[in-house]
């Protein structure tokens, strides 16, 4: 039940219901009684979270089996699939959506932000690792393309999360990156 009580939100948030999301606008949708759900998600900020990882999950660890075309330790999302499928995944109406909801929740929760945070960086070092040992060219733009628009995410999310971005291992890791590519 808990697992489509937040496959059921999602789906509402998707449809662009954003503004008037709330735990009985969840219930009301599923057909189900508002306490039958705060008895699996006792508060809003417990649901609203168990989205976040869900979502998270979703995006990440199930990601079509084309995304991991040319995967291997240190080269992540180089292939053109890669590209594509992040192309194709954030301009879909629904993702637009789901990202507007996902940034009001970290606005008004620092516990939403810091976790958000630590995801994107924990990614956006991996794409500079991957960028800085990528063989050829169009694999090095696809990791920048990938870096830019985790950045313009991240760099609000740090503040918001009230977190620390250490840049002395961003600088060694910018350094490590240059040193690779003007081999």
């Amino acid at each position: 039940m808990k697992a489509k009580i937040v496959e059921s939100a999602i789906t509402l948030i998707e449809s662009g219901e954003i503004d008037k999301f709330s735990v009985t606008q969840v219930a009301k949708y599923m057909g189900i009684s508002q306490g039958n759900l705060t008895y699996h998600y006792p508060t809003k900020q417990a649901l609203v979270e168990a989205i976040i990882d869900r979502l998270l999950e979703r995006h990440t660890i199930l990601l079509p089996e084309s995304f991991y075309k040319n995967f291997d330790a240190k080269n992540t999302l180089v292939s053109d699939d890669a590209l594509e499928h992040f192309m194709r995944w954030t301009s879909q109406r629904e993702v637009a959506n789901i990202m507007v909801f996902i940034w009001k929740q970290a606005i008004n929760s620092p516990e939403i932000a810091q976790k958000l945070a630590k995801y994107y960086r924990t990614i956006i070092f991996k794409q500079i690792d991957g960028a800085g040992v990528a063989q050829t060219q169009t694999d090095k733009i696809n990791h920048i393309i990938l870096l830019s628009s985790m950045v313009v995410g991240l760099i609000p999310l740090m503040g918001l999360g009230r977190t620390t971005f250490d840049i002395n291992e961003l600088v060694a890791n910018a350094k490590l990156i240059n040193q690779k590519l003007n081999r």
